[in-house]
């Protein structure tokens, strides 16, 4: 990644609305209309994550609407590189189980109970229902061709390895610095250059 590059790409925050924080990207006093936008994001993250992504690996698309715009942008990465292996990914998901870290998990029979009934079962009872929880989690989320990316929670994210989250991490920070943000939904005032979703596909 071009990390020197990457220095020009920055957010900062400020008082806000009504005592709400106001964030402002480094590249978001130009203004650029939803096509100009699209494309300045998209070569942005192409030339900040090059050489790890290519050109086709970053995908950005606008959608306008009445009340703004959304930008969608998808990374394709590769999937034996920047996630963990099927087996890695459902030992996290039985450590979830353990941790007691979901409402609703998985019997044997393809049940699914409150996880509170998971302390009174025999050791036996608890590792049946792990090995289901896990291959449920596998099945809708690992064996998927997309991940959808919580911005806000990219660390916790359990289909990313470390690199994954790093590469997802520069994205993201490279998105915002396109974004202002004087929102303050406590009284229902919004003023944001744009919202986003991010997807990685894998490949």
């Amino acid at each position: 990644m071009n990390t020197t590059l990457l220095k020009e790409y920055t957010t900062e925050a400020s008082d806000g609305y009504l005592g709400a924080i106001k964030t402002t990207g480094s590249k978001s006093a130009v203004y650029l209309r939803d096509a100009e936008l699209s494309k300045q994001i998209r070569q942005a993250l192409q030339q900040v994550l090059a050489p790890e992504l290519s050109k086709s690996d970053v995908k950005v698309r606008k959608e306008s609407y009445s009340l703004g715009r959304t930008i969608h942008i998808t990374l394709r990465l590769d999937k034996n590189k920047y996630a963990p292996t099927r087996d890695e990914y459902k030992q996290m998901i039985i450590d979830n189980v353990k941790r007691d870290r979901y409402t609703w998990i998985r019997t044997e029979d393809g049940r699914d109970i409150f996880h509170e009934a998971y302390n009174n079962m025999t050791e036996d009872e608890k590792r049946k229902v792990e090995q289901a929880t896990a291959e449920q989690q596998a099945v809708w989320n690992y064996d998927r061709d997309t991940t959808d990316i919580n911005q806000y929670h990219i660390d916790s994210e359990e289909m990313l390895t470390e690199d994954g989250k790093e590469i997802v991490r520069v994205a993201n920070q490279v998105i915002k610095a396109f974004n202002y943000d004087d929102s303050n939904a406590q009284v229902d005032y919004f003023d944001t250059n744009f919202y986003y979703n991010l997807k990685v596909e894998w490949k």
